[in-house]
């Protein structure tokens, strides 16, 4: 509903004042959706939502979160009601600050409107509001970006949320039926990644699929919400649900706050291979040696599956 710099403007006070809400001045307001944006007089960055009564109100180091405040929010349209307050306390300065805590608003006014329930993914981001924005680690994005690449190029794509991160099997990342998908993602250019003894050979009986993944980085191209709106277009509520959740236990923010890595989509979503185990090459273990870690070029590899989702 509102722009990235059009929410930066509204947390850094620099927009135009439409409502107040005591001492905030709400530089975005949506009276029918009863949301908005802005700060306070001592520079505060401040979200507004409506009241989402099932979850608890908590204070942190950098934010203090009110899900049932009862307030009057002044402007061309006074509205009386109980809201969500969201009152943030980041120094801006820091242009990626800014832009982070701008794009984490911009998410959750988006779970809010998708879903009507934006305070679960607001507990699920305490560790934000308690250790400070910073960028998400490497290693998880690289793999969350593989996965979801994963579900956009299968069959079905609501089945393949289903089987993600599922409670059948903790180990791989997806688990349907008598199957195991693990998911081996690179930034480089060359089909090479890390496996452990615990992963490989699998300690069930089930058949264990290794899917190879591609991130072609590009000066210009697509960011993380690209992807993330390709992941769950034409999914229900449900699953939308379940990928936002996803994202947000990975990574710490919302999609929308996700930067850093721009790459080709098209040459993302093709460069997927998929292997049965077995290919995979695995070193002899020393005697005693009861745990390993290894990495494995895969180029060699010929004999390719079909996609299994």
């Amino acid at each position: 509903m509102w722009a990235i710099d059009e929410i930066v403007a509204a947390i850094s006070g620099s927009s135009a004042t439409l409502s107040r809400v005591g001492e905030v001045t709400l530089g975005l307001w949506d009276s029918t959706l009863r949301i908005g944006v802005g700060s306070t007089p001592e520079g505060k960055q401040v979200l507004v939502l409506p009241a989402q009564p099932d979850v608890a109100a908590f204070r942190k180091k950098f934010a203090t979160y009110d899900p049932f405040y009862s307030a009057q929010v002044i402007g061309a349209e006074t509205v009386q009601g109980n809201f969500a307050i969201l009152n943030c306390d980041f120094d801006l300065s820091d242009g990626f600050q800014l832009s982070t805590l701008a794009g984490v608003f911009l998410g959750l006014i988006d779970v809010q409107v998708s879903f009507g329930d934006a305070g679960i993914s607001i507990w699920s981001m305490k560790r934000l509001f308690e250790y400070g924005l910073m960028a998400p680690d490497s290693d998880s994005l690289t793999g969350l970006i593989g996965e979801m690449a994963v579900i956009c190029a299968a069959t079905s794509k609501a089945n393949a949320v289903d089987s993600w991160h599922s409670t059948t099997d903790s180990v791989y990342d997806f688990s349907f039926g008598n199957k195991r998908l693990e998911v081996k993602t690179t930034r480089t250019l060359v089909r090479s990644h890390f496996f452990s003894s615990h992963q490989l050979p699998p300690a069930t009986n089930a058949t264990l699929i290794i899917a190879s993944v591609l991130i072609p980085v590009v000066e210009t191209g697509n960011s993380f919400s690209d992807l993330y709106e390709l992941a769950i277009a034409g999914l229900p509520a449900d699953k939308k649900a379940k990928v936002l959740d996803q994202v947000i236990k990975t990574v710490g923010v919302p999609p929308s706050a996700v930067t850093g890595i721009i790459f080709d989509l098209v040459g993302l979503t093709s460069s997927i291979r998929y292997f049965d185990h077995t290919e995979i090459p695995i070193p002899t273990a020393p005697t005693a040696v009861i745990s390993m870690k290894w990495e494995s070029n895969l180029e060699g590899l010929t004999k390719l599956l079909q996609n299994p989702l």
